[in-house]
């Protein structure tokens, strides 16, 4: 359900010659509206691919080099793992992206090569998983599924992408944000990755963080301690009806492009 992203980055400037990693998680395919010049979009995080834009997630004082990349200096690439991480294929993306204007964590990237992409999957019998979104957004205690990767280091000391599913139970909806509980706590890697409802696999959202830890309690009233605990370790998501939104300003933006 769910591929691989990874971001990658090179400052000739800075005496960089080769392309360096620069972050992973994981993203998903949408089919793209009739007409345009693309089939699919593929959405993931833009703190994945754009993490300059996110001094909040990746403070200067803990990534001063960060202040020197900018979107000119990336290479971004959808990536299909096998189980055990192993890496079966890559595919480049145009760099050409759409970042959220509102500010959240979102992003919708296109292949360089779509023909390539559909060609290399069948030749490896792989699925092309092209997600839908549902028309609305899920209740509280619905069955769901949060498809992506887990950030796994090898006794080798390389780290890879292994594919990961997790289950989970939708908990309290907002309008720009979800919470799911899971089993455990999710993992890095994960984000970006789409949750679906296990009864008819559509989309309900985009895995957007992971709740790690609450304001401190003392600044807290009693209702808002009570929701604190109640969303404790659960997975952030972006609903669907945000997410189709999204997709459609996109689009309209691709049509206006190509009229003028």
């Amino acid at each position: 359900m769910s591929y691989g992203l990874a971001s990658f980055f090179r400052v000739p400037e800075q005496g960089m010659q080769e392309f360096d990693v620069l972050s992973r998680s994981s993203g998903f395919l949408v089919q793209a509206r009739a007409g345009l010049q693309y089939d699919y979009h593929f959405l993931g995080t833009a703190h994945v691919t754009h993490p300059f834009l996110f001094p909040d997630f990746y403070t200067p004082q803990e990534y001063p080099w960060l202040q020197f990349v900018n979107e000119r200096h990336t290479l971004n690439k959808l990536q299909i793992r096998e189980d055990s991480g192993g890496l079966l294929a890559e595919f480049t993306l145009q760099r050409k992206s759409y970042v959220h204007a509102g500010g959240l964590d979102l992003v919708i990237l296109h292949m360089a090569d779509e023909h390539e992409f559909l060609k290399v999957t069948k030749e490896l019998e792989v699925p092309v998983n092209v997600l839908q979104f549902s028309p609305e957004d899920s209740p509280p205690d619905e069955d769901v599924s949060i498809h992506g990767h887990r950030l796994t280091t090898l006794e080798s000391g390389q780290e890879v992408l292994i594919p990961f599913i997790s289950s989970g139970k939708v908990n309290v909806v907002f309008p720009d944000r979800g919470f799911a509980k899971t089993p455990t706590l999710l993992e890095m890697g994960m984000c970006g990755g789409p949750l679906t409802r296990q009864k008819d696999g559509k989309v309900i959202g985009m895995l957007e963080a992971a709740v790690t830890s609450t304001t401190n309690p003392d600044e807290l009233t009693e209702e808002q301690a009570k929701f604190a605990e109640s969303i404790r370790e659960n997975a952030v998501y972006v609903p669907s009806l945000i997410l189709k939104e999204f997709v459609s300003s996109v689009e309209d933006q691709m049509v206006m492009h190509e009229i003028f």
